[in-house]
C-alpha cells in the first residue's frame, strides 16, 4: 500500500510539474504584473538588450485642464509613472490590486524636448557603426497607437527620423568607394551571388520598373500634395506636436500619408560621417528592401499595388538558410548608389503601406513595416571572389490598441487582432528568453521560445539568438486615454531590458561569391549521398543555390 501511495504521489508531482511547464511554455505572459515584479537587475549576466524610451509631447487636441498622466523623469535612466483618475490602473489601486505610481528604468530616456538629431546620435549611430563594420543589426520601435513611433522612424521632410538619417550616414561614410559593376547581388539571409549579363539586364530593368511605380504614384497624388510651407523648418523639438497635428489633420485617407514627404531634393540631410577603420581599401555595394507584415501575411512594398479588388497581392513565404537564419523569399532588393535613390525606394514603399483612420490616429499603421539595408563589402579588385555581407533592419511596429478606444469597424478589428496577436507573441518570446536566462545553471528544463507563432518573431529570431545586435525604442504619450496601454508597454519593456543576448560566433565573416553558371554542377556533386544516388532536398531549382566554404545554402520553407 505504501508503494502505491508513493507511486501516486510521484505521479501527482509529475503532473503538477508538467502543468507548470505547460503554462510557462504556452502562456508565459498571462500575468504581466507578476512577471514585472520579479524583474531584478541582479538577475542579469552579460550584455542586455538596449531599450530606449521616448516621451511624446502632448498634441494641442490632447491638452486637458482636468487631468494628465504624470511622468516624472528622475534622470537619464529612470522614470516614475502615476496613473490618472480615469484609468483602470487608478481604480485597481484603490482596491490594492496595483500600485498608483510605478518606477521603470531604461538604457536612456528621451523627454518631450528631445530632438530627432539627439535621438539619432545617442541611440542609433553606434548601431550604424556596427552595421558598417560588418555586424547584422536590428532596430525596432514599440508602443501604443499614436505614440510617435512612425515619427521617430521616418520623421518629416525638415526633421528627419532615424531611418533617413541612417541612409545619409551610410552614404556619407562610403563616399566615393562604390563598387562600380552591377554583377553582385545579396541572396537569402547574408549570402552573395555573381550575376551574368542576362541577370544584370534583368536587375536594371527591375530597378527602372520600381522607380516608374514611384513616379506614377507621385503623379496620382500630385494634385493634393502638402506644401512644405506648412511644416516648420526649425529643429526645435517643440514643433514636433505641431507637425504631427498637421500630418494627422491633413491625411484622412491611407494613400495620402506620402504627401508629407515631397521630392527628395527638399529633404533635410544629415552630414554625419563615421570612421570605420580601413575604409580606403574597401569598396561597397548597397541594397535596400521594404516589406510589411499585414494580417500575418508578408508583402513586398516595392510591388505595384493591384488596381482592382479582384487582383490581390501575392504574399511572400519565409525561408531558412543552412545556418538557421530566416529571410523573406522573393523579396526584391534594389541596388542604390546614393541616399536620394534610397529615399525614393523608401517613399515608394511608404505609399503602399496599409494605413487607416481610427479615433486615436488619423494615420494608424495597420501593419509592421521592415526596411532593410544590406551592404556588400569587397576588397578593391577588378574581380573580387570574397565578400562580407551585413544588414541593418529598421522595423516600425504597428501600435497596440483596444477596439473600444479606437472605435474600429470590422476590417480594423481584424487588423487590430492580428497586430495584437503578433505583439503578444513577441512578448511571450521575450518572457521565455528571460525565464530561460533565470533558470540557466539549474536542473529546470528550458522553456521553448515560440518564435514560430508569428511571422514577426520568426524574422527577429536570429537576432534574439545572438546572430547580430538588436535595440528597441519604446514610444509613449502622456494622454490619459492610453494610460493603461502605456503601462503595459512599459512593463513589457522592463522585462525586455533584462534579457541578456549573448553574441554567437560570427558565421558570415566572409562569404564566397558564387557563380550561377557553376550552380548545377556543384549542386549535383554535393547532393550525391553515400550510395551514389542523387538527393534533392526541398529544392525549387538549382539556380537558386549558393555554394561556397561558408555560404552553402539549402533553401526550405518555414
Amino acid at each position: 500500500m505504501n508503494r502505491l501511495d508513493d507511486r501516486l504521489s510521484y505521479l501527482h508531482a509529475s503532473y503538477t510539474d508538467s502543468r507548470m511547464t505547460q503554462d510557462s511554455t504556452f502562456n508565459p505572459c498571462k500575468n504581466l504584473n507578476d512577471v514585472f515584479q520579479s524583474v531584478s537587475i541582479e538577475d542579469v549576466d552579460g550584455e542586455t538588450l538596449k531599450v530606449y524610451l521616448r516621451v511624446r509631447p502632448n498634441l494641442p487636441q490632447e491638452t486637458s485642464k482636468d487631468e494628465d498622466v504624470q511622468i516624472d523623469i528622475l534622470d537619464d535612466h529612470s522614470i516614475i509613472l502615476t496613473a490618472p483618475a480615469s484609468s483602470n490602473t487608478f481604480k485597481n489601486s484603490t482596491h490594492g490590486i496595483t500600485k498608483l505610481s510605478q518606477k521603470f528604468t531604461f538604457s536612456h530616456i528621451y523627454g518631450p524636448s528631445t530632438t530627432q538629431k539627439d535621438l539619432f546620435d545617442t541611440a542609433t549611430l553606434s548601431l550604424v557603426r556596427d552595421f558598417l563594420g560588418g555586424q547584422n543589426c536590428l532596430l525596432f520601435t514599440y508602443g501604443a497607437t499614436n505614440s510617435g513611433k512612425t515619427y521617430t522612424v521616418q520623421g518629416t521632410p525638415t526633421n528627419q527620423g532615424i531611418l533617413p538619417r541612417t541612409l545619409d550616414v551610410v552614404f556619407n561614410t562610403i563616399g566615393e568607394h562604390h563598387y562600380q559593376k552591377n554583377d553582385l547581388k545579396p541572396q537569402y539571409f547574408c549570402s552573395v551571388i555573381r550575376l551574368d549579363e542576362k541577370d544584370i539586364q534583368k536587375e536594371e530593368e527591375r530597378k527602372e520598373r520600381i522607380f516608374k511605380i514611384g513616379s506614377e504614384l507621385s503623379t496620382t497624388y500630385s494634385q493634393s500634395t502638402l506644401s512644405l510651407s506648412k511644416l516648420s523648418t526649425s529643429d526645435d523639438s517643440l514643433n514636433y506636436s505641431h507637425q504631427l497635428t498637421e500630418i494627422s489633420a491633413f491625411s484622412n485617407k491611407s494613400s495620402e500619408i506620402s504627401k508629407v514627404f515631397p521630392g527628395v531634393e527638399s529633404l533635410y540631410h544629415d552630414n554625419t560621417s563615421l570612421d570605420i577603420g580601413d575604409a580606403e581599401n574597401i569598396i561597397y555595394a548597397v541594397f535596400v528592401s521594404f516589406a510589411e507584415i499585414y494580417n500575418e501575411y508578408v508583402y513586398d512594398l516595392l510591388e505595384k499595388m493591384p488596381t482592382s479588388k479582384k487582383n490581390k497581392r501575392n504574399p511572400l513565404m519565409l525561408g531558412e538558410d543552412r545556418n538557421g537564419s530566416i529571410y523573406i523569399k522573393g523579396l526584391q532588393e534594389v541596388r542604390v548608389c546614393s541616399a536620394e535613390e534610397a529615399w525614393k525606394v523608401l517613399d515608394i514603399g511608404r505609399q503602399n503601406l496599409h494605413f487607416a483612420t481610427t479615433r486615436l490616429n488619423h494615420n494608424s499603421s495597420r501593419s509592421h513595416c521592415i526596411f532593410t539595408i544590406k551592404v556588400i563589402k569587397l576588397a578593391k579588385a577588378d574581380s573580387p571572389h570574397v565578400a562580407r555581407v551585413s544588414m541593418l533592419s529598421v522595423c516600425d511596429l504597428a501600435g497596440t490598441e483596444r477596439a473600444g478606444k479606437t472605435r474600429s469597424n470590422q476590417d480594423r478589428l481584424k487588423e487590430a487582432s492580428n497586430i495584437n496577436t503578433s505583439l503578444l507573441v513577441l512578448s511571450r518570446c521575450i518572457e521565455a528568453l528571460r525565464r530561460n536566462q533565470m533558470q540557466k545553471g539549474t536542473k529546470k528544463r528550458e522553456i521553448p521560445v515560440p518564435y514560430r507563432d508569428s511571422k514577426l518573431t520568426r524574422l527577429f529570431q536570429s537576432f534574439f539568438l545572438g546572430h547580430g545586435k538588436a535595440a528597441m525604442i519604446v514610444n509613449i504619450s502622456k494622454t490619459p486615454l492610453l494610460f493603461d496601454e502605456t503601462l503595459q508597454v512599459l512593463k513589457f519593456s522592463a522585462i525586455a531590458k533584462q534579457v541578456a543576448i549573448s553574441q554567437a560566433k560570427e558565421e558570415h565573416t566572409n562569404v564566397k561569391i558564387s557563380n550561377r553558371k557553376s550552380h548545377f554542377t556543384s549542386f549535383v556533386r554535393q547532393s550525391l549521398n553515400s550510395t551514389g544516388r542523387l538527393s534533392v532536398p526541398w529544392m525549387k531549382r538549382p539556380s537558386d543555390i549558393t555554394f561556397g566554404a561558408s555560404s552553402d545554402i539549402l533553401e526550405k520553407s518555414v
